[in-house]
């Protein structure tokens, strides 16, 4: 009987202990649903006009310490490369603005109001308009998504949270962790919600959507080894090849797999003539 007692009361208090990591284990399930819900509500809060003058702080801080571009004939000419992806991005209040970093890493990054970076090394590398459209529709996503936004409203947490609802000092409390912006990578949450949104426009535009599938191949090939970077939106290099993945499958199911625009705008070439960099066009790579 003593032997009999005492199982009962290990089978009742392992019971216990299951069900208690259970409720758990749901509790924390739904707090993390109700927290992002609760951010993603936050950041709908945020007015365009913030946003643009937030975008402008960014850009101005990166060309201090960064050279750009002055061509205007070439930074029109990457414009017109991503007339077809634009008109399907729709962003109330928001005109879209092209600069072209001097540096020889492949990156692109967008930041809030507008501004799209490409990198001239990104220019070097990619092969054809529909590889730079993959790039440029997967950081535009970040900004419709308003990941930035989101990442630094979960960081800070709760007391950041009510404080937007309230509507009481919410953007000067963003502004004081917007210079660690875009020198941060995102989430691997984020990086796959930003091509899956990218891809969704690059079909939505008509544009063959492997362009993207092609040219996160080259980034992965470029980040192989161990490279210092500038500022890296584009990064999460190391889930690069599990996101490759998700794109290959996305193409598999996607019952169109002709008929797309056929894209010949020339893209600006960086080159270096007397110590100076230039750039020049060229045709895509087929």
């Amino acid at each position: 009987m003593s032997s009999n007692a005492g199982g009962w009361e290990l089978t009742r208090a392992l019971r216990i202990s299951f069900v208690f990591v259970l409720v758990c284990v749901l509790l924390a399930l739904v707090g993390t649903w109700a927290f992002g819900a609760m951010v993603r509500s936050a950041v709908k809060r945020l007015p365009p006009a913030w946003e643009q003058k937030f975008g402008d702080k960014e850009l101005a801080e990166l060309q201090k310490k960064f050279d750009f571009s002055e061509d205007t004939n070439q930074l029109a000419a990457l414009r017109a490369a991503t007339e077809p992806l634009l008109r399907v991005v729709s962003e109330p209040g928001t005109r879209y603005t092209f600069h072209i970093l001097q540096v020889p890493v492949p990156n692109a990054f967008a930041l809030p109001g507008g501004h799209v970076i490409v990198t001239s090394g990104m220019l070097q590398m990619v092969g054809s308009q529909e590889e730079l459209l993959g790039v440029i529709a997967h950081e535009l996503a970040h900004v419709t998504l308003k990941h930035a936004f989101r990442h630094m409203i979960s960081t800070a947490g709760p007391v950041l949270i009510c404080r937007v609802f309230m509507g009481a000092g919410n953007l000067d409390l963003l502004g004081k962790g917007s210079g660690l912006l875009v020198y941060q990578s995102f989430s691997q949450e984020y990086e796959m919600e930003a091509d899956n949104q990218g891809w969704d426009y690059l079909v939505a535009a008509n544009i063959n959507p492997t362009g993207m599938i092609n040219v996160f191949r080259s980034l992965d090939m470029f980040h192989g080894g161990d490279v210092d970077v500038i500022p890296r939106a584009f990064s999460s290099h190391p889930t690069m090849r599990k996101r490759i993945v998700n794109l290959d499958a996305r193409w598999r199911k996607l019952p169109k797999k002709s008929g797309f625009l056929v894209l010949t705008n020339a893209l600006p070439v960086p080159i270096e003539e007397d110590g100076q960099k230039n750039f020049k066009l060229r045709r895509s790579r087929r």
